[in-house]
């Protein structure tokens, strides 16, 4: 036999313009984008790490290195997608555990509301320490 189908495949090619106005798709790529942020901050978290175990001196190198106003910019940027992330994830987690025949109940959005909640003060001590108590 031969490896030609008798009937093809269709295959539905879209432009990346086309996926990317579907709002709903944009929202999951953007979430799935932020993802690398958690990355940046782990990254950021190992090198303070082995900074603070090569010692004092190098330990304070890299604090006076990363609150130089560009990194300190950048901190800012990753805290606002991971924040995002985080509340996206929060609100597919409550989506899912809801059945799929009933509406978002209350235990849903009272866990919606507490993680939101959560993260806000969490992010506000983290800018407030940021900004003012450095």
């Amino acid at each position: 036999m031969s490896d030609k189908r008798r009937y093809p495949l269709y295959e539905q090619k879209e432009s990346l313009g086309r996926r990317l106005s579907n709002k709903r798709y944009l929202r999951y790529i953007l979430r799935e984008l932020t993802g690398l942020t958690m990355v940046i901050y782990a990254v950021l978290y190992v090198l303070q790490f082995r900074a603070l175990a090569a010692g004092r001196a190098p330990y304070e190198t890299f604090i006076s290195a990363t609150m130089s106003p560009p990194l300190l910019a950048l901190s800012m940027i990753v805290l606002a997608l991971s924040l995002y992330h985080s509340v996206t994830w929060l609100y597919l987690n409550a989506w899912l555990a809801r059945s799929r025949w009933t509406e978002l109940n209350d235990t849903s959005r009272l866990a919606i509301f507490a993680g939101t909640l959560a993260l806000l003060v969490v992010a506000s001590i983290l800018i407030a320490y940021l900004i003012f108590l450095r």
